[in-house]
């Protein structure tokens, strides 16, 4: 039970806190968290203790909690990576973004409610308890179905791309690199991928019926420049290049695809910035 749990909670989740994705988000949480409070007004509402008409509290609620939301989703936009982003980590951000919205409802009571008693404990607990059960309704829910969606929609689309092959290339490629002492060279259709491990990338290279591996101090945007004439070899994640000659099976995800070569033990993801042009790669060879 508990690792079915973890493997659920682990898979990929598409980033949606960037850009104007981060905007139109905040614009959501605006309009749920009004129109929410507003017509079902779901705690016990006291109005004579109201400094301002109803409607204008429900405003300042839900603009509160929209501006929360777009400063953590700015902040956070600038320091996690998107192609890593999973389910639990997605749970997460939302559940810290709940407590935030409940303890800054918490801070601005004396501006909303005429209540001597406005800094007592029992009120904290009770605006961070409300925010969370409003807001897990709400988030927790959506995120929940999205994440349902998109990855039906990835594996059905997944499910129509058969493996492919190019008309066969047998040139000999030699990268340039930055120390001559690592150079490289291999024919084109023995490649399977290479991955970017820090400052170094490590090809996988086919030999026979084994796989070779070459670790060569060199950026993978380096690589894919020198290799941008083999349209065979394409980016499908910012740590990943991949020769679609060596493709065996592709499984869809809430971010994207995994794709299988039977020669190496590990699944390389398509992120979901990749998969327009991977798509639009696979569809010119079949």
């Amino acid at each position: 039970m508990y690792q079915k749990v973890t493997t659920f909670f682990d898979q990929p989740y598409p980033f949606i806190h960037h850009g104007k994705l981060v905007l139109r988000n905040a614009l959501l949480v605006f309009g749920m968290a009004f129109c929410f409070d507003y017509f079902f007004e779901p705690y016990n509402v006291y109005r004579p203790e109201h400094r301002w008409p109803y409607p204008i509290i429900v405003l300042a609620h839900a603009a509160h909690g929209a501006t929360q939301y777009l400063i953590y989703g700015l902040i956070l936009g600038k320091i996690v990576s998107r192609d890593d982003w999973k389910l639990y980590k997605e749970f997460t951000f939302l559940g810290y973004l709940l407590i935030s919205i409940g303890i800054g409802s918490f801070l601005i009571r004396d501006l909303i409610y005429d209540n001597p008693g406005n800094w007592e404990m029992r009120y904290l607990i009770e605006e961070v308890r409300n925010t969370l059960l409003t807001g897990s309704l709400l988030l927790f829910f959506m995120t929940y179905i999205n994440f349902r969606v998109l990855k039906s929609q990835h594996q059905t689309e997944a499910s129509k791309i058969v493996s492919t092959q190019h008309e066969q290339n047998k040139e000999i490629v030699q990268l340039q690199t930055p120390l001559n002492s690592e150079e490289i060279a291999f024919q084109i259709d023995e490649l399977i991928l290479a991955k970017a491990e820090g400052n170094y990338v490590r090809f996988f290279v086919r030999n026979n019926d084994q796989v070779k591996e070459h670790f060569i101090r060199i950026s993978l945007s380096n690589v894919a420049e020198q290799l941008s004439t083999f349209p065979q070899v394409i980016r499908t994640h910012r740590a990943f290049l991949y020769n679609i000659n060596h493709l065996d099976k592709v499984e869809g995800n809430a971010q994207g695809y995994f794709l299988h070569t039977a020669a190496i033990d590990f699944q390389v993801p398509v992120s979901r910035s990749q998969l327009a042009s991977f798509d639009a790669r696979i569809a010119l060879t079949s």
